[in-house]
């Protein structure tokens, strides 16, 4: 259920990005963003989590820093144009 609810969401924060004449790459940021943030929050709230948490960390700031990345290039690109 976590994974399909997740793209779902991810799914409708993209295709409301493009309706709004925005890129989807800022929503993507925008998601595992909160992900990272609300993960880290909590691990700070209720000390040290387990192995599964600590891998889904470390896939949610992967996920961040690729979209922060392709965030960048689009607007190095908006720019030279």
């Amino acid at each position: 259920m976590v994974d399909s609810s997740l793209a779902l969401v991810s799914s409708f924060f993209c295709s409301l990005a493009m309706r709004l004449g925005s890129d989807p790459v800022i929503a993507q940021a925008s998601i595992f963003g909160g992900f990272v943030l609300g993960r880290t929050v909590g691990i700070a709230i209720g000390g040290a989590p387990n192995l599964f948490i600590m891998a889904l960390l470390v896939g949610e700031i992967a996920g961040l820093l690729v979209a922060l990345v392709l965030l960048r290039q689009l607007s190095r690109s908006t720019r030279a144009q």
